[in-house]
């Protein structure tokens, strides 16, 4: 309930989309911590991208990358390397 409300203080959100962003982002994380989830989010520069990633048996010599509080970042499957989207960019979940 706090996310929603972020979104909808800070980025004009209704409350209904809001709500849904924000479970959309819950559903996601707790996916990502299962393994391999792909999903699509907008980058700041306006590109959709679909993505596969996971947060689940990343490869310890990459060591551990901490993300904001307004970003997801997860291990991203198809370049190798920690990747990272604005959550309130997300847009579907497949």
């Amino acid at each position: 309930m706090h996310e929603a409300w972020r979104f909808v203080k800070e980025y004009g959100f209704t409350m209904a989309e809001a709500m849904k962003q924000a479970w959309m982002q819950f559903k996601l994380r707790a996916r990502l911590l299962r393994g391999v989830v792909e999903f699509v989010y907008m980058k700041v520069n306006g590109e959709v991208r679909t993505a596969h990633g996971t947060l689940l048996n990343v490869p310890a010599t990459k060591g551990v990358r901490r993300g904001c509080q307004t970003c997801q970042t997860y291990w991203d499957m198809d370049v190798d390397d920690w990747r990272c989207y604005r959550i309130e960019n997300l847009l579907e979940v497949r």
